[in-house]
């Protein structure tokens, strides 16, 4: 299939650069992830609802479809809170609107895709992924900074098949 086989040549390419590509179908290792608590309770939330975030990630799996190119980072969220999706050109920021504006960017740094999101209020979120175990796992720091506290929490995905819910809008139609 065509867009495959360019997938695969977007990949190598990067390779080639030593540029990292954490494109595929990642599944949130709960196990050896780290409880998202002191993120949840700086950005605000009571205690009531962390227990309930909790509570609900525990009861369900949180899955990650990435798509990266060259020029472009796109991450779908699955989890129990719904389904999301961000696409962020490399190097440009993006708004993003809601009930707190965002500027949103993503960069490749060394060995690791960032996404650096302004919330505004001297509070920045970085999202740090880095492939381990040759490229079986990824590594996803969370760094949250305000004025006032450093946070940073680790979470470890792991490849997982893809799941049903993800439409590959590329497949042939040979019928």
């Amino acid at each position: 299939r065509g867009s495959e086989a360019e997938a695969e040549a977007v990949t190598r390419r990067q390779r080639v650069a030593g540029e990292p590509n954490i494109s595929g179908t990642w599944r949130l290792d709960k196990e050896r992830s780290e409880r998202l608590d002191p993120y949840l309770h700086a950005m605000g939330l009571c205690q009531i609802a962390i227990d309930g975030h909790l509570q609900k990630e525990g009861a369900t799996d949180t899955y990650y479809a990435i798509e990266q190119t060259p020029s472009m980072l796109g991450i779908q969220k699955h989890s129990w809170s719904g389904v999301s999706r961000r696409d962020i050109a490399f190097g440009k920021t993006h708004h993003e609107a809601g009930q707190i504006a965002k500027k949103v960017s993503a960069s490749i740094r060394g060995d690791a895709v960032v996404v650096t999101t302004d919330l505004g209020q001297e509070r920045i979120l970085q999202d740090i992924k880095t492939l381990e175990e040759n490229g079986t796992e990824i590594k996803m720091i969370l760094q949250l900074k305000t004025p006032h506290e450093h946070i940073e929490v680790v979470r470890r995905l792991v490849h997982a098949e893809p799941f049903p819910d993800v439409v590959d809008d590329h497949d042939d139609d040979d019928a």
